[in-house]
């Protein structure tokens, strides 16, 4: 039988890969969605400032995702 602590660390392992492929697809989308707002008013590359706090935001969420990952002892 399984302990609460063992059942929250399965939980917040999983959770931290539901987090990462969550972090992956926001900041795939996010340069998909700059790259044609870009293209729409005829620029060639992303105005990166644009979208800078939601990069920001994926780059954590995906950094502390890892490091949950990493130190679980599962």
């Amino acid at each position: 039988m399984a302990t609460l602590w063992e059942l929250a660390q399965q939980f917040f392992y999983y959770a931290a890969w539901v987090a990462i492929a969550a972090a992956l697809i926001t900041g795939v989308f996010t340069i998909i969605g700059a790259l044609s707002e870009a293209r729409k008013k005829g620029d060639s590359g992303i105005l990166w400032s644009s979208i800078a706090m939601t990069m920001v935001v994926v780059i954590l969420t995906f950094v502390i995702a890892m490091l949950i990952i990493a130190y679980m002892d599962i």
